[in-house]
């Protein structure tokens, strides 16, 4: 793999170990939440959707 991402989908604060594990291990996180989208520009990009919208959309955007 040359560009690995970690995709968080609806991981909260109340799933804090899903969203240490992205930011420690990830080389960048794409984390898509609703509610609580706020990730460190270091860490990744942040994306206030729900997954299955945003996922179909991502999806677009890398076949074109």
């Amino acid at each position: 793999m040359r560009r690995l991402v970690v995709v968080e989908l609806g991981a909260g604060r109340a799933l804090p170990t899903a969203r240490r594990f992205g930011e420690r291990h990830g080389p960048r996180v794409v984390r898509i939440n609703l509610r609580e989208s706020r990730i460190a520009p270091e860490h990744g990009i942040g994306i206030a959707a729900g997954a299955k919208d945003s996922l179909r959309k991502i999806d677009e955007v890398m076949r074109a």
